[in-house]
């Protein structure tokens, strides 16, 4: 599920990338999480992939970076904003919200 993108050239090539938040119900990185918080980032010049039902159509997709966020008391990334090379995910669930800080070129938490 996407809730958020936003556009911004992260390395000053002259291309924005795609970030991303959303909820992944799909892969899983630990246990039995599902509808696990995620950001990941896209190269609009060489992304491509699939997801079900197309599976075995196109091939799998290529992202830069994709960083699951671990906390299940979320829903889902509602906002994206880069601040230097910083990306801040702000999610919400309830009227309660977390923000994650991510390097906006390795994808890795604490930004």
């Amino acid at each position: 599920h996407v809730y958020s993108l936003l556009l911004h050239d992260m390395n000053g090539d002259g291309v924005k990338e795609i970030f991303v938040g959303c909820t992944n119900n799909d892969r899983v990185p630990t246990g039995n999480n599902f509808n696990v918080p995620a950001v990941f980032a896209l190269d609009a010049r060489t992304m491509k992939g699939e997801a079900l039902p197309r599976s075995g159509m196109v091939g799998s997709g290529v992202e830069l970076w994709y960083t699951f966020l671990n906390d299940q008391a979320v829903e889902g990334i509602q906002r994206l904003e880069v601040v230097g090379k910083t990306l801040f995910c702000r999610s919400q669930k309830e009227g309660k919200g977390s923000t994650y800080a991510v390097d906006v070129s390795t994808g890795r938490l604490g930004g």
